[in-house]
């Protein structure tokens, strides 16, 4: 979203979701919907006695999909939504990407394909990228790699070697990442708001006790910028953001590679 003060009409605000018949996955069991691509409704528990919050998780390898940054800059265009990159782009799968300005413009290190879209800024962020086919979150002021396949810089960092960070109890609808330490990365949409402390303590509890065991997580964009597209043979969902965003994260068929099935 943009980081400067705006108001939103109702109509930013309002969510579409439409999951395919087809798609049956129990919680906590991950249903392959694509080679190197699984996916789990995540209902979480936030306070005693409340409706649990309903969220997606989607389990990518990029080992053998390919995982990318898109720019929805193009012919004039300063924005789109996930489902139109999603559409362009033939992706199985495209959720919204970095924090953006007042100007529509991206802000903070974006990388697709190996080519930068816009630079890295010195503050106090985290960035996900992939080197070498390995994903990572590191903080913005660590080195970066010499090569970089993909990257976005967002924040905060949700999970750091193993551990939740203090964060605060604001809510909100979100879109987070995180790298389980197997090769693997998972994306998680949440369009129910849900406050950073309670997602950062969800990603980092192990699996078995309904989390999804995250070694680090680092929060996207959120709020009205939340939004995911998704159309494999499994599952269709669409998740409607309040707008369009600069860039979205991809998940697109490659094929080749080992697939590591989650655990």
């Amino acid at each position: 979203m943009r980081l400067q003060a705006h108001t939103l009409s109702l109509a930013a605000l309002l969510l579409a979701a439409v999951v395919s018949s087809r798609a049956r996955a129990a919680d906590g069991e991950w249903q392959s919907l694509a080679p190197g691509l699984w996916y789990r409704p995540w209902r979480l528990q936030t306070v005693e006695d409340a409706p649990a919050l309903a969220g997606h998780a989607f389990r990518v390898d990029p080992r053998v999909v390919h995982m990318t940054m898109l720019d929805a800059r193009q012919g004039g265009r300063r924005m789109a939504t996930a489902a139109t990159l999603r559409e362009e782009s033939q992706a199985y799968l495209v959720v919204n990407g970095g924090f953006f300005d007042e100007h529509e413009a991206p802000l903070g290190l974006v990388v697709g394909d190996g080519k930068q879209t816009s630079p890295l800024r010195k503050v106090d962020q985290g960035v996900f990228l992939l080197s070498m086919g390995k994903p990572s979150i590191q903080h913005t002021r660590d080195p970066l790699p010499a090569k970089i396949d993909m990257a976005v810089q967002v924040g905060p960092r949700l999970v750091v070697d193993g551990r939740a960070m203090q964060l605060k109890r604001q809510v909100s609808r979100r879109t987070s990442i995180c790298v389980p330490g197997d090769g693997t990365v998972i994306v998680v949409v949440f369009p129910t708001p849900i406050s950073l402390a309670d997602l950062a303590a969800a990603l980092v509890r192990p699996q078995a006790d309904g989390g999804l065991g995250c070694w680090s997580a680092l929060n996207l964009d959120g709020g009205p910028s939340t939004q995911l597209s998704v159309a494999t043979p499994g599952l269709s969902l669409e998740i409607e953001g309040g707008s369009g965003v600069p860039n979205g994260l991809a998940i697109l068929p490659r094929s080749g590679g080992p697939s590591t099935p989650p655990p």
